[in-house]
């Protein structure tokens, strides 16, 4: 199994994980998804998370004239996490989900690069709807609670919304098994 495989088996299972949890609890994940962007857990790990990649791109690629200043990186990265988490509070889960849909298609795009089936282009576009979704809730991270209101306003919308999700992370499992 190639990089892409691994990469869409994997993004099918957390589409398929949502999905059956919204067709399972959709009172519950419409709750979670409704407090989701102001949630203070989901704020330090997703925050977490980002920066430590970032940071860890950082350090590993050429800094140019900024080479022998590397080493603080190692204790800038936590302290922002802590700076950030701490004063920039506000729908800092919604912005750090945007930051992680950002990192997330890179090494999708990097392992589809040289792929030569055809099918390689669904992980391929769903890698740039990512980065615009990402990009969009980390200028406007409101836009997280509004989305799910609409796509969600009540139990029977959920479920749909999950059934897609559902279907969404079979298909990408499917296809990350079978094709790509």
């Amino acid at each position: 199994m190639n990089g892409l495989n691994m990469i869409t088996v994997l993004l099918g299972g957390v589409f398929t994980a949502a999905g059956l949890i919204g067709l399972g609890a959709p009172a519950l994940a419409r709750r979670l998804l409704l407090g989701f962007p102001r949630s203070r857990t989901m704020r330090w790990v997703l925050t977490a998370i980002v920066l430590g990649w970032c940071g860890h791109l950082l350090y590993h690629g050429p800094l140019g004239f900024l080479e022998p200043y590397r080493v603080w990186l190692l204790l800038l990265v936590p302290l922002a996490v802590v700076l950030l988490c701490c004063y920039v509070d506000e729908l800092l889960a919604a912005r750090a989900l945007g930051g992680l849909l950002i990192l997330v298609p890179a090494p999708m795009l990097d392992a589809a690069r040289w792929e030569p089936s055809l099918w390689r282009y669904a992980p391929i576009l769903l890698a740039y709807v990512m980065v615009v979704v990402g990009a969009w809730l980390v200028a406007a991270p409101y836009v997280f609670r509004k989305a799910v209101e609409r796509l969600a306003p009540s139990e029977a919308a959920c479920r749909r919304a999950a059934m897609a999700s559902l279907v969404l992370g079979v298909g990408m499992g499917a296809l990350g098994l079978c094709v790509v």
